[in-house]
């Protein structure tokens, strides 16, 4: 929470509606969240809700949060124990201010349970035909969700029925959808964090993990083959020079 709530773009004219959405649980999660709450809720710049009720899952949740949430320019989730970097809010607000950019993601950032970094990169492009062929998070680099923000046009192209029956790739289902609506932008900087620990649901249920998003999947065009090799080819390079070789990054702060 104290990393959504800390973020200076409150203080710089941009306004937070954040919602947190609990299962019912009974371990002290909603007193520990009502506290914080008090401290940072002032019902101009900072607006906080909390709802804890019965779920059927993950993406369930998110989808009655979703279907719930009031109008915004950009939205955003985050699961309990992840990260958002201190200055993401102001950094996805420049880039998504620029005209033709509906969603960007950032640098690919996992920490380990005490909080240090312990890998970061910048991605390459990411190609929606590729994606819609399962490439990525198979030989390319995943998309990132802790790092990744959308905009109001693309949240009311998600389809929340649908988005409840997933278990575990509900990411893979939002991403699908958006990118048939709109090409995926990299800001060169630090915007989230996955936190990295023993007992996670990406660890433990890989295989069911795969079987679902391989419902999102289709073959990858004849003429396309050769892409993938060439984006494999230039994430054995430097970030500088994935940087150089994109059409679809931004630079942080670069007008």
């Amino acid at each position: 929470m104290l990393s959504v709530l800390s973020q200076g773009a409150w203080d710089e004219g941009h306004v937070l509606y954040y919602r947190i959405q609990d299962g019912g649980s009974s371990d002290g999660t909603i007193e520990i969240a009502n506290h914080v709450a008090t401290q940072y809720h002032n019902g101009r710049s900072v607006h906080i809700q909390i709802e804890s009720v019965e779920d059927d899952g993950m993406y369930d949740a998110l989808a009655i949060a979703m279907d719930e949430a009031p109008a915004a320019d950009v939205y955003h989730y985050l699961n309990a124990g992840d990260l958002v970097a201190p200055a993401a809010a102001s950094s996805v607000a420049r880039a998504m201010a620029r005209e033709g950019v509906d969603w960007v993601t950032g640098m690919q950032v996992v920490i380990n349970e005490n909080d240090a970094v312990i890998r970061a990169a910048l991605p390459f492009d990411y190609d929606a035909r590729l994606f819609h062929a399962g490439v990525y998070g198979r030989f390319l680099p995943h998309l990132q969700q802790e790092s990744t923000f959308w905009s109001n046009r693309l949240q009311h192209a998600i389809k929340l029925e649908a988005l409840k029956t997933y278990r575990l790739a509900g990411d893979q289902f939002l991403w699908s959808s958006f990118f048939r609506i709109a090409p995926l932008y990299t800001v060169r900087a630090f915007l989230g964090s996955f936190r990295c620990h023993e007992g996670q649901l990406s660890e433990q249920f890989a295989s069911e993990y795969l079987a679902e998003a391989k419902g999102l999947w289709h073959s990858l065009p004849f003429s396309c083959y050769r892409k993938p090799a060439y984006h494999l080819l230039i994430h054995l390079f430097s970030d500088n020079i994935r940087a150089r070789a994109s059409s679809r990054i931004i630079e942080d702060g670069a007008e």
